[in-house]
This record gives structure tokens, sequence and C-alpha cells, in this order.
């Protein structure tokens, strides 16, 4: 379980993880600003709807496969509910089928009909280490494409029965879905809980993996159907 006592501690990590990344930026790693620019074209903007089909919130996702598959968590597209998908070059896609989701660990895979996008390249999470600079983009507030420069407080830490990643970084609502990114612009992590303005934790992104290799799509029309059924869904 937490112990909140740590995240008093998140200043000081998120400091030693930017000068952690500075100094790798300074032996020619690749710079935040480099990375950012080379990821944004992989981020989307989710976009939900109540039951009416107004618009009810923001959230991310990124690619995750050429042929338009985008990964975000199963909170932001809410549960047989409508949304939509933009990506950075202003194309709005309506999903067509939900490829697989994990209710437990807060994941979800969607389909759209979009070819040679630009998948980003998904880590080992079990790898991370204290005080190792991560980054993500994501649209906090509603403000899309943000970037957000951080820190791994603690690569694993149980929250509710969930192995999860603490990252000490500013999140906001709007940012569940992000990436969490190393410094060679790979997914460590997926943003799915805010515990304070700049603290919370992502699922490891190699619980994402399973569900890319074993897919179970439901058309958008069935998973739509499905709420419609339930009142009190």
């Amino acid at each position: 379980m937490i112990n909140y006592r740590h995240l008093l501690l998140w200043p000081a990590l998120a400091a030693a993880g930017l000068l952690a990344a500075e100094e790798q930026e300074k032996k020619g790693g690749a710079t935040v600003e480099t990375l950012a620019e080379e990821v944004r074209a992989s981020i989307a903007v989710i976009s939900t709807a109540d039951r009416e089909g107004v618009r009810s919130g923001t959230g991310t996702g990124f690619v995750v496969r050429a042929d338009g598959v985008i990964a975000t968590n199963f909170h932001v597209i809410g549960l047989h509910r409508g949304f939509s998908v933009r990506l950075a070059d202003g194309e709005t896609y309506e999903p067509t089928a939900i490829l697989a989701t994990d209710r437990k660990r807060d994941l979800a895979l969607v389909k759209i009909d979009a070819k040679d996008l630009k998948p980003l390249p998904l880590g080992d999470s079990d790898q991370l280490k204290p005080g190792q600079g991560v980054f993500a983009i994501g649209n906090p507030l509603g403000l899309d494409f943000s970037v957000a420069r951080g820190v791994v407080a603690t690569p694993s830490r149980d929250v509710d029965g969930n192995d999860m990643v603490q990252v000490a970084m500013p999140i906001e609502p709007g940012s569940s879905g992000s990436p969490v990114l190393d410094m060679d612009g790979t997914v460590r992590g997926v943003i799915a809980i805010k515990t304070s303005a700049a603290m919370g934790f992502a699922v490891p992104v190699n619980h994402l993996k399973p569900m890319l290799e074993n897919p179970r799509p439901i058309p958008m029309k069935h998973w739509l159907t499905i709420g419609a059924l339930d009142s009190e869904e």
C-alpha cells in the first residue's frame, strides 16, 4: 500500500532526476526538447461524451501500432461511452473498435481507421530505477500536447493491489493516458492516477504488451449497445 510519508521526498527526487537527465544530455544524449518534438506526432487527444453525446472530458492516448492502434487508460474512454480521437496533425477519428481492456490495471487499446502512424517503442518497465529522469506528453486541463518533465520516485509501488510506477512530475486532469517516456523516447508507463499537483502513478508498460499480443476486439456499435442495456452503468 502507499506510504504517504514517501510523497514528502518528491522535491528532492525530482531535482535529482532533472540533474541526471541534464547530465545525460551533456554526454550527447537527446534533449527533452528534441524527444518531445519527435514524440508529439504519436500523441492523441481523446474527447469523451456522456450518454446524450455531450462532450464530458478530455484525456490522452498514444500510438502503439502504425495501423491505428491507440493506448490509453480504461477510465479515459469510460465504460461503453462514445469518444473521438484527434491526432497531432489535427485529424479527428471516430473509433471503430475497442481492441482490448484491462479494467483492474486501467488500460485500454482503441482502433481507429488510420494508416502509417508513428508508434512509440515500448520499453521494459521492470528496468526503471529510482531517480531516473522521465517526461510525459499529454493534455492536462485540456491544454493539448503539453510536456511535463520529472523523475521516477519509486519503480514499484502497491496501489490498491496493483503494481504501479510512482512518478514525480506535474499531473492534472487530462494527463491520464499520457505515456511516461525515458530519455531514449521509449514508453515505460501510462499515467493513471494523480495524488497531488506533482505526484502520481503510472501503469507499468509491461502490462500493456499482452493486450497487444492477444486482442479481443469489440466493434464500437456493440460496445455502445452493451452500455445502453444497463441503466445503472
